[in-house]
């Protein structure tokens, strides 16, 4: 298989494999891919036996039954690690093989312009989602190093990927062009759901589209939740769960949002239409500039509900995390950790010591409550 085309693959790998580890939508497909994944590394013996005491969704273990590989699984998603494992040969038969953090993930950029939260969406300024070839041999490299979360990084995509006859004006687009795209977006999404990896979209939650702004006299980026505001938010949640029922969302509070705002803004337009949608989408919140006051009252609006807070700030500086992250013990369902560095100096002369590596996802373990990672690469705004 091809490798990823960036420097960064392998501090991810390394990451990965110190985090011992190896999403609920596309089981049939999970189960394709893993055949197909057999298939292509020519091992034809290998096959697949349900085992559902095995203690976690993406566990397997690896029987060998003369020169046959049986691959246990407890559910579809274990049976892509596993095969995953047969097709490379990285396995100790009878071993159960789980993971130590439920949630692994990288991100992607689709902001149109490097550095900035200019929206827009098309082949023109994002060729590289649109170019299936190419994105498959990244999926296939994701679900390689058992990733299984993407954090797919934008401003207000919305618009670009959705059809809003109730607001035309939000998008520059014209209407075949939108479908391009939405196509384009459900096929990136199942292609992810077949190598068992979940989506995320990030959004700046109170940024609206250029169009949308210039046609209402507003800002792109607004501090003030007003009833348009909230109203077409809600109206553009609310579609988005419609028509993508497994990507969940990567929401940040600040930038934008004032502070005094967050509890009105997520309770009334960002959850409420999570739980109307009645799908019980994933939400990751990330703290920055979140308000403590409203930090104790998450758990209470919303159920699916993670917390994520940067490893040391926007560096790496020790392999100590912040301090910061015992304040979410406990609070929300899980709680991932985001090493955060494209601008800074996460740089693979500095994160490339193994050594350095296991103490620091050695120290994540020893919290005891962290669920998760969120891995950036270091060439995030450029990428590829």
């Amino acid at each position: 298989m091809k490798r990823m085309p960036f420097a960064s693959l392998s501090t991810i790998a390394a990451l990965l494999a110190a985090m011992c580890g190896l999403a609920s939508a596309g089981e049939d497909l999970r189960l394709e891919y893993s055949r197909a994944q057999l298939k292509q590394a020519a091992k034809p013996a290998a096959e697949f036996k349900l085992e559902e005491t095995m203690g976690h969704p993406e566990a397997f273990r690896i029987a060998k039954v003369g020169n046959k590989a049986v691959i246990e699984y407890g559910s579809p998603a274990a049976a892509v690690y596993g095969a995953l494992a047969v097709a490379r040969g990285e396995f100790v038969p009878g071993v159960v093989e789980k993971p130590d953090f439920d949630i692994r993930g990288t991100t992607l950029c689709v902001m149109a312009v490097s550095n900035t939260y200019k929206v827009t969406f098309s082949p023109e300024t994002t060729p590289w989602f649109f170019d299936r070839a190419f994105m498959e041999r990244t999926l296939d490299s994701f679900a390689a190093e058992r990733l299984n979360t993407i954090f797919l990084w934008s401003c207000h995509l919305f618009p670009y990927i959705l059809e809003l006859p109730k607001y035309p004006e939000a998008c520059e687009l014209k209407p075949e062009e939108i479908r391009r795209n939405q196509q384009q977006f459900r096929w990136f999404t199942q292609e992810c759901a077949r190598r068992n990896i979940r989506v995320l979209l990030h959004f700046y939650n109170i940024h609206i589209s250029e169009p949308m702004a210039k046609a209402h006299n507003l800002p792109p980026n607004p501090r003030v939740p007003t009833p348009f505001l909230k109203e077409y938010t809600h109206y553009a949640l609310s579609r988005f769960f419609e028509e993508f029922d497994s990507v969940g969302l990567y929401i940040c509070p600040g930038e934008s949002l004032r502070m005094q705002y967050q509890s009105e803004w997520f309770r009334e337009v960002i959850f409420e239409a999570a739980i109307k949608s009645g799908k019980n989408p994933q939400l990751v919140i990330r703290d920055w500039t979140l308000d403590i006051k409203f930090r104790k009252q998450l758990h209470s609006l919303y159920e699916n509900c993670y917390s994520e807070t940067k490893h040391n700030q926007e560096s790496l500086t020790s392999p100590i995390p912040d301090r910061r992250h015992q304040q979410w013990k406990g609070v929300l369902k899980g709680h991932i950790v985001n090493l955060h560095g494209p601008p800074m100096d996460l740089e693979p002369m500095r994160w490339a010591s193994p050594r350095f590596i296991a103490e620091t996802v050695g120290e994540w373990k020893s919290l005891g409550f962290l669920n998760g990672a969120e891995i950036y690469t270091t060439i995030f705004w450029q990428w590829p």
